[in-house]
């Protein structure tokens, strides 16, 4: 079993005890949102996100929640780095309306944050990041999200691989708190921000041999960037079913062994 499969395994397993707080989102990109790559035949690619519509989501593995790092009058914050996801189960965000580029190479979404483990034969650029943060503001009826992800390796197949992804959302005003630090509870909230400031910035460069035209390299590069205001939050429990997991479980196997096959 690849290492990335039996990470995934590992993750299904811990998640199946655990109930997940699922947090999403509907916002809109400001000015300067903007989409690059690079297209066949190298000439730089861009459009224009300003103002379309932004959706994530974000899961939070309950019990694996570590104690706060920091805890003031303002806010009380949880803060873990490391080369794997901690309490997060996952991460993604999609752009409505958007095709992406008339270019194979470019991900047209969702776009997921998550850490790509280094490959059998693989030898790592440098060490993987992993910051994960979860604050809440009580007075506020605030939420703060924030997420970085960075991976950079080689492979016999992948020449060069970079991977990296932020997410921040900054959301006050909402029906209520989605956790209580005194009680160690999470709760339901939903509405709209009276108040919001966001960030994403996904980006993955891959570069590979062409098999049918030796000495050509193929370069992925993927890149999502921009600020945006979130116009709906909602904040749920959710209790997978024991079949869901399995079911998750094997459809993940499935996909990357394609991968790993294409």
């Amino acid at each position: 079993m690849s290492k990335f499969l039996l990470m995934m395994w590992m993750a299904v397993g811990a998640s199946w005890a655990s109930s997940i707080y699922q947090v999403q989102f509907v916002g809109t990109f400001g000015e300067g949102a903007f989409a690059f790559t690079f297209g066949a035949n190298g000439q730089p690619l861009e459009q224009s996100l300003t103002g379309l519509t932004l959706r994530g989501k974000i899961s939070i593995v309950m019990d694996a929640l570590p104690g706060p790092t920091s805890v003031t009058e303002f806010v009380t914050s949880y803060e873990t780095i490391g080369s794997s996801p901690l309490w997060l189960q996952n991460a993604e965000f999609s752009v409505d309306g958007f095709s992406g580029f008339a270019n194979g190479l470019f991900e047209s979404g969702p776009y997921f944050l998550e850490s790509v483990p280094v490959p059998a034969g693989g030898t790592a650029g440098e060490p993987s990041a992993y910051e994960q943060r979860f604050g809440v503001l009580e007075s506020l009826n605030a939420l703060q999200l924030g997420l970085i992800v960075k991976d950079v390796w080689t492979n016999p197949a992948v020449l060069d691989f970079q991977n990296s992804g932020v997410w921040n959302l900054n959301a006050q005003g909402l029906s209520g708190t989605p956790y209580n630090p005194q009680t160690g509870q999470f709760q339901a909230i939903s509405g709209t921000p009276s108040f919001s400031t966001g960030f994403v910035r996904y980006q993955r460069i891959r570069s590979v041999n062409n098999v049918t035209l030796p000495g050509f390299t193929m370069i992925e590069n993927t890149f999502i960037q921009g600020s945006f205001s979130a116009s709906s939050v909602t904040g749920e429990v959710v209790v997978p079913e024991p079949g869901t997991w399995w079911a998750l479980a094997g459809g993940l196997g499935g996909i990357v062994l394609l991968r790993r096959r294409g």
